[in-house]
């Protein structure tokens, strides 16, 4: 199951959820669907601007550690908008982004994304994996 919508932590300024339980609910829907051999699947996104998410609380999706040729050529920001962590623990995510060409047209997609110092799949490429 594939979710291309970016499910972040949505929270007030004293840290209390917007959503209510809803989160929690999400959550326990993903690893329950996890524990029956569905895989769930989240969007994330590189951000040029600190998001709070730390991209080394990874979750349960592994980064890519073994990356060949130009790594310069390989898009990406140092900051990311990462699903929020329930959701993060019990289920993978692949990034959404999807640089514009000429005329702001999206003619390519990669399928590895840099987010800081690290290199992950894109949605795309999660789904294959």
């Amino acid at each position: 199951m594939v979710w291309d919508i970016i499910f972040q932590n949505r929270v007030d300024r004293d840290g209390v959820p917007w959503d209510g339980d809803s989160d929690s609910d999400f959550s326990s829907t993903t690893s329950l669907l996890s524990d029956l051999g569905t895989s769930v699947i989240f969007a994330a996104v590189s951000s040029e601007s600190p998001t709070g998410d730390n991209i080394s609380m990874v979750g349960a999706t592994m980064p890519l550690f073994h990356i060949e040729g130009n790594q310069d050529a390989i898009i990406g920001e140092d900051h990311a908008a990462l699903p929020f962590p329930g959701i993060r623990d019990r289920g993978s995510y692949g990034s959404v982004d999807a640089p514009r060409g000429a005329g702001g047209i999206v003619r390519r997609l990669p399928m590895v994304i840099r987010m800081g110092e690290l290199y992950f799949p894109a949605l795309s490429f999660q789904t294959l994996i």
